[in-house]
């Protein structure tokens, strides 16, 4: 027979053995994760502005059979790339849903959980 310390030993080894396997830790996602709603913008540029430092392209798209106006806020490179009747592409992101995540990483670090570098 098995003594009584061999069993206490043996449920001791199996414990070490199992919890660490029953632990599941942080995986990483395959592929790329777009946290935020992306649209691809392309129409013709019908007018341009950059008074009050806002530099604007208003943009004319033709969706479900109407033609739609858009003003499109860009930066200075990109303004001075168009004129009146180029053929406006580009992607465009919420900046309300960059804000929020913006709002999770200084909660994160206030935390400790993260640390800027």
């Amino acid at each position: 027979m098995l003594g009584e310390s061999f069993k206490e030993s043996f449920i001791v080894v199996c414990i070490c053995i199992l919890l660490p396997l029953s632990i599941v830790g942080p995986t990483i996602s395959v592929g790329v994760i777009n946290p935020t709603k992306c649209y691809t913008t392309e129409g013709e540029i019908v007018g341009k502005d950059n008074t009050d430092g806002n530099f604007i392209l208003y943009v004319k798209l033709d969706y479900n059979s109407e033609n739609v106006g858009y003003r499109v806020y860009v930066s200075p490179q990109t303004y001075g790339e168009y004129e009146v009747g180029d053929t406006f592409e580009e992607r465009t992101c919420d900046l309300i849903e960059y804000g929020k995540i913006q709002d999770i990483l200084d909660e994160l670090v206030a935390w400790g959980v993260v640390e800027k570098t």
